[in-house]
């Protein structure tokens, strides 16, 4: 008779000391962060929502975050300062963004700029909030959000920053 080995499944914990594992792509907030900063209409509204999924995302993944960061700093730097492990995976990411603001400038919405150039400067703001969430856990990460949603809608846009929104106080 033959005996058939049972795998018990890997479950994944937090030890006190430890840094958690990075997210899982197909984790839910992963998709839902994804899902919503494609189903905004194009444009403005897409730039906006694509800086604050991240940073929501960001928020609710705290440990997360703070252990990719710590991870990707000890990794071995390429020649453009990426970490050369995580560079093929980082410049794919930057594709459907720049993509996305060639979409914005094609409407009307985004003023003329180098959209390769605009991804890699919004990524990177992104990714330094990461890095500072390492440093400072308490990070008001829903205040960064909006600047710097602002700020890169002030930087894209044509018509001035605001002009289709209107803010509450």
């Amino acid at each position: 008779m033959e005996r058939t080995r049972i795998r018990r499944p890997r479950v994944r914990r937090e030890r006190p000391g430890h840094a958690a594992l990075p997210p899982d792509p197909r984790d839910p907030d992963v998709v839902r962060a994804k899902a919503l900063a494609r189903a905004a209409a194009p444009g403005r509204a897409r730039l906006r929502a694509y800086m604050e999924s991240n940073l929501a995302f960001m928020a609710g993944h705290r440990a997360q975050i703070t252990a990719v960061a710590e991870v990707l700093n000890a990794l071995p730097r390429h020649g453009e300062g990426q970490a050369a492990a995580y560079a093929p995976l980082h410049a794919r990411g930057l594709e459907p963004l720049a993509g996305s603001l060639r979409e914005g400038q094609a409407i009307g919405q985004l003023r003329r700029f180098q959209p390769d150039v605009m991804a890699q400067t919004i990524r990177a703001a992104i990714d330094a909030v990461g890095y500072r969430l390492a440093g400072e856990p308490g990070l008001d990460l829903a205040a960064w959000a909006r600047e710097l949603a602002d700020l890169f809608d002030h930087a894209a846009s044509i018509s001035p920053p605001g002009a289709d929104r209107t803010e509450t106080t």
